[in-house]
């Protein structure tokens, strides 16, 4: 039987949690050097820690600075964002129920340290914040850090729903009052208590039907990380029109313009756009299935969502279609491409 583990922590949440001490005055080289991490490592998108290193990176820095909000800094800064399941599942719905349940399934694959779960009760919404379950402590500190981190992106939703002010209407904290409370005054914009048994935090359930309003700033944010992923360098001029309609295929997640559309885009008639793609020796429809595999490839290496999630996350709304695809553009199939590409944490066992 093969058991699939969960996957370790993205690099991306070290390197915004070093760059937020290195604003804090922290010197950045040597705390790297003391936790035995090259910048490398940090850099690169396709690294991961494994969870006790993690926290262990985590609790250093809540010693060294002293910061009473670190966690709600380190979550609101652009690489964690980039990375996070929440970004990656509200751009690829429609509506904020699809996004919740796709951030749920996404949390569970990608390696968390936290769990959540999703409770509606008449008028309201719930979500509950527990430990992954498994052999791994952690501190009332760390839980404070990776608690405060997990809430410190809701309030980007409120804009993405049409609304303004903070998401939550109330946090139940599964933890003590440290410190200075008035910090969670400052990046809740709601009301909160300690103490709790387990922190839960509750929203308006009219919230769930809400349709989303993706924003520039978000997709854009989409967009960069996304072509990085995909390594599609910035150099256009070496590029080509290729890399122009890549980026504008990231700027729209899960819908594909028409090739009349992306020529307007790009300010060309849909006559000068096929010969130039020709020129490259492209067709519109083989650029699209580029995108489309290129976008499978990267979640069936990062992530262990099963091949039907990916499919609908490559833009396919037919699943033996993006088989047939899949197969067709490389030589095997999806499972085969995620085998051969697997990381030490996939395990076969008897």
């Amino acid at each position: 039987m093969r058991i699939i583990l969960p996957k370790k922590i993205p690099a991306t949440y070290i390197a915004g949690l070093v760059d937020v001490l290195n604003e804090l005055g922290v010197d950045k080289e040597a705390f790297l050097l003391r936790e035995n991490i090259s910048a490398n490592e940090i850099a690169s998108r396709d690294s991961y820690f494994e969870r006790p290193h993690y926290l262990s990176v985590v609790q250093a820095a809540l010693n060294i600075s002293g910061c009473e909000d670190l966690g709600f800094r380190v979550g609101k800064h652009p690489a964690c964002l980039e990375q996070s399941a929440l970004c990656q599942a509200l751009l690829s719905c429609t509506t904020f129920t699809e996004s919740l349940i796709r951030y749920q399934r996404y949390q569970q694959l990608l390696g968390s340290a936290l769990t959540t779960r999703l409770t509606v009760s008449g008028e309201l919404a719930k979500i509950t914040v527990r430990p992954r379950k498994g052999n791994l402590v952690i501190s009332e500190a760390q839980m404070c850090y990776l608690t405060q981190q997990w809430l410190a992106g809701w309030n980007l939703w409120m804009p993405l729903l049409g609304m303004t002010g903070g998401f939550f209407e109330h946090v139940f904290l599964g933890y003590r009052a440290v410190g200075n409370p008035e910090v969670y005054t400052q990046h809740l914009n709601c009301g909160f208590s300690f103490g709790a048994k387990q922190t839960e935090a509750v929203f308006p359930a009219s919230y769930l039907e809400r349709k989303l309003r993706l924003t520039p700033g978000i997709t854009k944010t989409f967009r960069t990380s996304h072509l990085e992923r995909l390594h599609i360098g910035p150099d256009k001029a070496q590029q080509g029109i290729i890399v122009d309609i890549h980026s504008r295929l990231a700027h729209a997640p899960g819908r594909v313009p028409s090739m009349r559309e992306m020529s307007r885009s790009l300010h060309l008639s849909p006559r000068t756009l096929r010969r130039r793609l020709l020129g490259e020796n492209k067709t519109y429809q083989q650029m699209i299935i580029d995108f489309r595999m290129a976008t499978a490839q990267q979640y069936l290496q990062s992530t262990d969502l099963p091949a039907n999630e990916i499919s609908t996350l490559a833009g396919y709304a037919d699943t033996a279609n993006f088989y047939r695809t899949f197969r067709k553009q490389n030589d095997m199939t999806p499972a085969a491409f995620r085998q051969l590409h697997s990381q030490p944490d996939q395990l076969d066992t008897a």
